[in-house]
């Protein structure tokens, strides 16, 4: 069960949360500059009903959770109106799609179709021939930066959101839709927030578009743990007591008042049969207002030897 605390922390973290693609000629809602203005504690005030509200989802699903918490900085937001949010998008008994949000400019009057998501790439360039050619007929190098499942990229993500997604609103029935809302040509805009990982060994790569200024996180295979963690702390501190096993449910915030405290030969066997990474943190134990937490010193993925899959890399060679 979400408690207030665990919500305010995945709030908090949204609105400093850097945008996997910012271009300045594309339509991307970029929410740290749309909410500057406002503070930060006043946006991430939870009440008794938006707090009842998902606890009520009744699901483990990221996606939808991440949904929720923006609909909460929305509403208490001065700046916006939530006029719409997951709105079908239906024509002859076909779906044609979905509206994450229509929302309305509280100062200027004007709409915004917005669509949003959260997502953690691993960089896998190293793994590739670094071909011009290669990089080429991949339009980017945002090819190279792969989700948990392999065959999902930033590349991929930000096509469908800007070929599909954000098309949706200029379709006759979506302005049919629309307009018995009251809401006129809304403008197309996009937040693509998340966490990018590097290869251990192979730092300093980012993706052309990304806001922030480095990548901190990191990826390893799992036989590469022991020598990763060697880097990062003394063998005699490498126990149950410092690293620990992060959930999806729980990959925005970097602050957890429940996570599973492992050591090696625990990573080894979570990671038995799988064909994708596993996220981990090395951790500190304290305390905010008499709650026991562990803070985030450095998160990482731990991949099997599997990952990425073969298709993925043969993506590279067609």
């Amino acid at each position: 069960m979400q408690q207030i605390i665990d919500i305010q922390a995945d709030l908090q973290k949204i609105c400093t949360l850097a945008e996997l693609h910012l271009d300045e000629n594309d339509s991307v809602f970029s929410f740290n500059q749309h909410f500057e203005s406002e503070k930060i504690a006043c946006l991430c005030a939870v009440s008794s009903s938006q707090l009842a509200e998902i606890q009520q989802l009744n699901t483990y699903r990221l996606g939808i959770y991440y949904e929720r918490l923006w609909r909460i900085l929305i509403d208490n937001s001065d700046n916006f109106h939530c006029v719409l949010q997951n709105q079908q998008l239906i024509e002859n008994k076909q779906t044609l799609g979905e509206f994450d949000f229509i929302i309305e400019d509280t100062q200027s009057h004007q709409f915004s179709h917005l669509e949003i998501a959260i997502k953690f790439y691993l960089n896998i360039s190293h793994l590739l021939t670094h071909s011009t050619d290669v990089f080429s007929k991949l339009s980017a190098q945002e090819n190279t930066w792969r989700g948990p499942n392999s065959s999902d990229s930033l590349a991929t993500k930000y096509t469908h959101l800007i070929n599909k997604q954000l098309k949706l609103s200029s379709l006759p029935a979506a302005q049919k839709l629309l307009a018995t809302h009251k809401v006129q040509t809304p403008t197309p805009c996009f937040s693509l927030k998340g966490y990018l990982f590097n290869h251990w060994q192979h730092q300093g790569v980012k993706p052309a578009y990304y806001s922030g200024e480095v990548i901190e996180h990191h990826w390893l295979y799992v036989d590469e743990l022991d020598d990763y963690l060697s880097q990062l702390m003394p063998p005699e501190k490498q126990h149950r007591d410092n690293i620990y096993f992060i959930q999806k449910f729980c990959w925005i915030r970097q602050q957890h008042r429940e996570a599973t405290p492992v050591n090696t030969a625990d990573i080894k066997e979570l990671l038995q049969n799988k064909d994708s990474p596993i996220m981990l943190a090395l951790g500190e134990k304290e305390s905010l207002n008499g709650t026991g937490l562990m803070r985030e010193v450095q998160r990482f993925f731990v991949a099997p030897r599997c990952w990425p899959s073969n298709a993925t890399l043969e993506e590279f060679n067609a």
